[in-house]
Parts: structure tokens; sequence; C-alpha cells
């Protein structure tokens, strides 16, 4: 059987962040972010412990500072 790709964490960012662009940060939760990226909530729940847990609004606001940039 083979492996499934790994999602990196910028990917994870990315897709959360284009998820912000496109329909506000109400929108942003495990599950829409997972539903973005085609896959379950466990590769973001294993990178972030969750949502609010590790400041994902926290990393995608300096991911959108250094995209700018």
């Amino acid at each position: 059987m083979p492996s499934s790709p790994r999602i990196k964490k910028e990917d994870m960012l990315q897709a959360a962040l284009e998820l912000v662009s496109r329909d506000g940060y109400a929108a942003l939760n495990i599950k829409a972010v997972a539903r973005e990226l085609g896959c379950s909530t466990a590769p973001i729940s294993w990178q972030f412990g969750g949502m609010d847990g590790l400041g994902v609004k926290d990393h995608i606001l300096d991911y959108q500072f250094i995209a700018r940039r």
C-alpha cells in the first residue's frame, strides 16, 4: 500500500490563509482547513495541536506579513 503524501506545515498555513482571505476569520476552523487541503483533520491536529491550542491565527498573520515582503 503506498504511503499517503505528507502535508507540510506551510501548505496548511497557505490553505488557512486562502480560506481567511476568501471567507474571513470567522470561517477559520480545523474542518474548513482540512476541506481546503482535501485531507482529514488529523494532520492539522498533529502539526498544531488544534486550531486554538498553538495560535494558528498568529501563524497565519506572521505568514501573511512575510508573504507581503
